[in-house]
């Protein structure tokens, strides 16, 4: 399942439980990301899309596959950035062997706009790493 690691993050970050309904998934979306930033309304479409739920960007939905996927990894990064502005941010993502290659894509895309920033990164196995990268010089073993 496309982004299936991400979406175990999202869900913890937004406190979606399972079992909730589409509105509240969709409240809890909104508030959080109200809270932590009202230009970020942005995400919510794609995130909406993440969770399965009914969006009412009507511009959104006519997108082709390509680009939603383009609109997704944007949407997860300038979450992840806009919240390590206000804090420093750990993403953990465990069992990268099982990984989806959207996710690992993402997470490749994530790591050269991180690089721009100066964030640093830490993880236990170099090989996968160095596959998202081109280079094991970012990695710091465990």
């Amino acid at each position: 399942m496309a982004y299936l690691p991400l979406l175990d993050v999202l869900r913890s970050y937004f406190e979606i439980k399972e079992g909730d309904q589409e509105l509240l998934v969709k409240r809890k979306l909104r508030e959080r990301v109200s809270q932590v930033d009202e230009k970020l309304r942005t995400v919510l479409p794609p995130f909406f899309d993440l969770f399965s739920l009914k969006g009412d960007d009507a511009a959104y939905g006519k997108l082709q596959p390509k680009e939603r996927r383009e609109k997704t990894f944007e949407a997860l990064r300038d979450l992840f950035v806009r919240e390590s502005q206000k804090d420093p941010l750990v993403l953990v993502i465990e069992d990268l062997h099982w990984i989806d290659t959207t996710s690992e894509e993402f997470l490749g895309y994530l790591i050269s706009f991180a690089f721009i920033g100066g964030t640093w990164m830490t993880h236990a196995r170099t090989t996968r790493l160095r596959r998202l990268t081109g280079s094991a010089r970012v990695v710091t073993q465990m």
